[in-house]
């Protein structure tokens, strides 16, 4: 096709051999390497957000919170963490965040209006300063979790 291997010196013609299965094979990965990319699991549309805990409205040591930072408690249930179902242990580390909100809730609301901020709100899926945190209290360092509230 490309070349004419019919040629009377078998160097050249072994040459333009290799050079066609370079080619053919350098065609090919790059056939490969577009269609891997644009076959890939993202989309070209913007990201959906999570919905909310579909469970109960709230999980009961949300409810207070709830009436105070009603949007707080809404990018808790985002999270994949939460979204999935609440085990005793992420019931928890729920507690031991609303303890450190009942503490200073100007200060807490203040870092969670920054850690909102963060990023495209309508467009992602959670909040994922928020869901630092929540690892950070999950890895018992409310410590931590109380100093970041504090800036």
């Amino acid at each position: 096709m490309f070349l004419n291997l019919n040629r009377t010196d078998p160097q050249i013609g072994t040459r333009a051999l290799r050079f066609h299965s370079f080619l053919c094979l350098f065609i090919l990965l790059v056939c490969i390497v577009f269609l891997l990319h644009f076959s890939g699991c993202a989309s070209f549309d913007p990201t959906k957000p999570n919905t909310p805990y579909s469970g109960n409205p709230h999980p009961a040591v949300l409810n207070e919170l709830a009436q105070t930072n009603l949007l707080l408690v809404q990018e808790f249930g985002k999270l994949p963490e939460i979204h999935d179902g609440i085990s005793e242990t992420e019931m928890s580390v729920l507690k031991g965040i609303v303890e450190l909100y009942r503490n200073d809730s100007t200060q807490f609301d203040n870092t969670f209006d920054q850690m909102y901020k963060v990023g495209l709100p309508e467009y992602r899926k959670y909040c994922s300063p928020l869901q630092a945190l929540f690892w950070l209290a999950e890895d018992g360092q409310l410590g931590e979790v109380k100093n970041i509230t504090k800036y």
